[in-house]
């Protein structure tokens, strides 16, 4: 009976063993079938980048996309593509990278291109992008749109270049630059920027004399709270302090507003007489120790001062009837 018992129980652990290594292998399966959906591009593939044609883009399965630098640790070019898009995954830069693109489109998931440069004509983040869940960016250059007014972004620096027209709801950022002095043409249309909600070491809001104007309204840390530099330079108006409007075009309206106040459309032309620059507060703002705060039309990138506020010539702050009550 003791032997017959002795061998039941054998049966009975040979038995649990079989399971818990059915059981791991099966787990392995699954964990190895992960693996393989993820898909990696390599940075540094010449054969993968084979000419200006080739996209940057998930397989549109909810599978993770990682892009990295492999085969040349070295590699430091500029990958010149059509199409960076993330629809349903993870997407992921872990070694940097530089990428030039004609559009940028990212739809849902997660997208974390932390440390890598990207350079696009157009920029559009959807909703799924929202203030928790930001897409994240190296250096970040837009040259002619941005359509991402309920997206979030973290960045480094932020460029809206000249003849851009951008609106984000949320930007995180080191440096932000609206409005791009390099550009010689002055035939090339306006440079319009909202965001909802602006944190910047560094915001800078310019043009060039014998350029179209730049006109910027953001909201500085959701509440008009000026915690680092704000330069506005030659051609540019800034109004602090805006909320957009259910059905009205934000950007419609600061354009309204600012021509209104200071007639700065009128040195769009390249006979202007004099350059113009503005400082619009629409609502009260609030300095942290530190920040500054100048408005000089005389200059492309005005010097800013801590805790001081300064206006150069054919310069102007102007308060809204709200901030004056």
């Amino acid at each position: 009976m003791k032997q017959t018992r002795g061998a039941i129980n054998l049966l009975i652990a040979s038995y649990k063993g079989v399971l818990k290594n059915a059981l791991i292998a099966s787990m392995a399966t699954v964990a190895l079938s992960g693996v393989a959906n993820a898909k990696t591009i390599d940075l540094s593939d010449d054969t993968y980048f084979t000419s200006a044609s080739v996209d940057i883009t998930d397989d549109r399965d909810g599978s993770d996309t990682l892009v990295t630098i492999v085969n040349n640790p070295d590699f430091d070019g500029v990958r010149d593509i059509v199409w960076l898009s993330n629809n349903q995954g993870n997407m992921t830069f872990d070694k940097g990278g530089n990428i030039s693109s004609i559009a940028v489109s990212l739809v849902d998931g997660k997208f974390d291109g932390s440390g890598t440069d990207i350079n696009t004509r157009t920029l559009n983040i959807s909703d799924k992008y929202s203030r928790n869940n930001l897409a994240k960016f190296g250096d970040l250059t837009v040259a002619t749109q941005a359509n991402s007014d309920k997206a979030s972004i973290q960045v480094n620096k932020l460029l809206l270049d000249g003849g851009s027209s951008s609106k984000f709801d949320q930007v995180l950022a080191k440096d932000v630059q609206i409005g791009n002095t390099s550009i010689a043409s002055s035939t090339i249309a306006g440079t319009t920027a909202f965001v909802e909600y602006l944190k910047a070491d560094n915001l800078l809001v310019t043009s060039k004399f014998g350029q179209a104007s730049t006109i910027a309204a953001v909201n500085l840390n959701g509440n008009n709270v000026v915690t680092g530099n704000v330069a506005v330079g030659q051609n540019a108006a800034l109004i602090l302090g805006y909320h957009k409007e259910e059905n009205k075009d934000p950007l419609t309206k600061a354009q309204i507003m600012i021509g209104g106040q200071t007639g700065i459309a009128a040195y769009d032309s390249p006979n202007a007489p004099l350059p113009s620059a503005m400082l619009f507060v629409n609502d009260n703002i609030e300095t942290f120790d530190g920040a500054g705060i100048t408005v000089d039309a005389m200059s492309t990138n005005p010097t800013v001062r801590p805790n001081e506020i300064i206006l150069g010539e054919r310069s102007a702050i102007t308060l809204s009837d709200e901030v004056t009550k």
